[in-house]
């Protein structure tokens, strides 16, 4: 409580200003007049309760002398009660409890954690009758012992520098653990600036990690982690864990940039680059026993340059049965990986292994030695949109992306590229599906090892050599983009050695005509248009399953007869007789 001057001596009072905002005493002018500000009770009280209440938060009782320099009670009850700012965390461990009162809400300034304004000071309260457990970040002991602890007064998010951490080549690992153990759930601001990390960085559950910004270039991100040595270097092992917005560098040092194990983690604006292994990676070689579930990531913005190996890798090998979880069965499925931007890494932009039912969009692959993308025989049921590969290089054949023998049902959608020579390899029929788009024209691949592609002109070539057949069938589609000279779709067909000969041809409106200006034998147009699949009398399908397709009956009473089924029988053309 206070009193207000100008309200309690209204017309007594200097009017308020921005120096006397309550109003300031002032001498009468003529004696007698009653101007003047009068000594009141009201005013002597209210000094004697500021004093009082000073010596009893200090718990002084007065010696009943009267204050003078050196010998200052009320001096001391402010030192008690407001004590000095420290330059640091060593030197309020430092201060004397007998400098404090058993009095609560008693605070210290702290002016940096080792240095002045570091970024780690900040304010403490002081609990003389405390014993809780020290760490390195909020709660700290006096260094004579005993009870007694500085708690930090917590306000945004926690700073790395407000546990020590400094820029350089000590590790900030302690600092992250310290916070987040205090914390449990929440963000931990990584702050601007050049720090170092041990190998084996955990980031629990629900906690984050935040930089101030990342970069698509070594070097240029505002928040730079370097690892320090050999292993994997951030371990996003808990559950909605997360890193945020900054650079990790290998440093040339074995393992991976970061390891994703937990679920529902996310990553977001991170470079990570010069890694002795991958890039990132989810999931691992072998849990021993099922238990990871590395579920519904979601990563967006991911720059993986120059790493030993794979920009991502994305494999769970999981040899083991564990209860009713299978084994072989990987625990990685329904994420989602945007804006993955994959270079000059020594193997593969992004290698898919032991994963099911995740989706990619817009990954960019260039330059790097391997392929740009590869799906692995356990690769099932991944959706790519948008892929981009440039100027990758696997060996000799330089094909970009590769689905190995036994990926199934995946689908890579619009695949687009720079100047490469082949785009596909083991593309299995009825498992996978692709469709690729160049400027305005789009096709389906199914059953294709490897596909070629060329442009010429307003031409759009694709070349692809079918799977599982002796002799290798090659077929060439011909597609022209919209434009104002027209076209349509040209099938070319040859065989290995022979020159490329037109089959048949789809004009502007659709219908399929021969391809009479081809260099197609004579032969070859005879039968270009349809060519209907030959059975005997004996083996002819189901007619109930193939109402209005016709075939050819080879061994029918009187010779080979085109015959078509009704939905009840199989008829000859000719009369209509039911095959027999």
């Amino acid at each position: 409580m206070a009193i207000n001057p100008e309200t309690a001596f209204p017309g007594k009072i200097t009017a308020s200003s921005a120096e006397y905002p309550f109003g300031k005493a002032r001498n009468i002018t003529i004696p007698g007049d009653g101007t003047g500000t009068p000594w009141d009770q009201l005013i002597l009280n209210d000094i004697f309760g500021l004093q009082q209440a000073l010596l009893s938060s200090a718990a002084i009782v007065p010696t009943g002398a009267p204050d003078e320099v050196g010998a200052s009670q009320y001096l001391g009850a402010l030192l008690k009660v407001f004590v000095s700012a420290v330059d640091n965390i060593a030197g309020m461990k430092a201060l004397s409890k007998s400098s404090f009162t058993p009095s609560s809400n008693q605070q210290i300034a702290v002016a940096g954690y080792t240095t002045v304004n570091d970024g780690g000071g900040g304010a403490f309260d002081v609990d003389l009758a405390s014993t809780a457990p020290t760490n390195i970040y909020d709660t700290f002991a006096f260094d004579e012992g005993g009870d007694g602890r500085f708690f930090r007064i917590k306000r945004g998010i926690p700073s790395i520098l407000q546990a020590g951490a400094q820029q350089g080549a000590v590790a900030i690992n302690p600092a992250v653990d310290a916070i987040a153990a205090s914390i449990i759930k929440g963000k931990i601001d990584l702050t601007a600036g050049g720090f170092s990390f041990d190998p084996g960085l955990v980031v629990g559950a629900s906690i984050t990690l935040i930089g101030r910004g990342f970069s698509d270039v070594a070097g240029g991100g505002a928040t730079i982690l370097t690892k320090l040595s050999g292993g994997n270097g951030i371990l996003l092992s808990g559950d909605t864990s997360g890193i945020e917005d900054f650079e990790i560098n290998g440093n040339s040092q074995s393992g991976d940039g970061f390891v994703i194990t937990g679920s529902r983690v996310r990553t977001i604006k991170i470079l990570t680059h010069t890694n002795g292994q991958d890039g990132w990676r989810i999931g691992i070689t072998d849990d021993g026993a099922g238990t990871i579930n590395a579920n519904l990531f979601y990563m967006e913005q991911i720059v993986s340059l120059s790493n030993t190996r794979h920009g991502g890798f994305i494999h769970h090998t999981n040899t083991t049965t564990s209860g009713t979880f299978p084994q072989g069965v990987p625990n990685i499925n329904d994420g989602v990986l945007m804006k993955h931007d994959a270079r000059l890494n020594g193997g593969d932009g992004l290698r898919i292994g032991n994963a099911i039912d995740n989706t990619f969009y817009s990954h960019g692959a260039q330059n790097n030695t391997g392929r740009g993308f590869v799906l692995e025989a356990d690769a099932r049921g991944h959706s790519f949109y948008n892929p981009y590969n440039e100027v990758n290089s696997s060996g000799t054949d330089t094909v970009q992306f590769e689905l190995k023998a036994g990926a199934k049902n995946n689908y890579v959608d619009r695949e687009r590229f720079g100047t490469v020579t082949k785009l596909f390899i083991n593309v299995e029929k009825e498992k996978n599906r692709v469709v690729q788009q160049i400027g305005d024209s789009a096709w389906r691949f199914n059953d294709v090892v490897s596909v070629t592609n060329t442009v010429d002109t307003d031409d759009v070539k694709y070349i692809g050599e079918k799977s599982g057949v002796s002799g290798a069938v090659l077929f060439e589609l011909i597609g022209r983009t919209e434009d104002t000279s027209g076209g349509g779709l040209t099938v070319a067909i040859k065989r290995n050695g022979d020159t490329l000969k037109d089959i048949f041809t789809f004009n502007d409106t659709g219908q399929l005509v021969p391809a009479e200006t081809s260099t197609a034998s004579t032969q070859d147009k005879n039968r270009s248009l349809i060519q209907h699949r030959s059975y005997t009398v004996a083996t002819v399908p189901t007619a109930s399953l193939n109402q209005g397709v016709w075939i050819l009956v080879t061994d029918e009473v009187g010779g080979a007869v085109m015959a078509f089924s009704d939905g009840g029988n199989w008829r000859r053309c000719t009369d209509r007789a039911v095959v027999a």
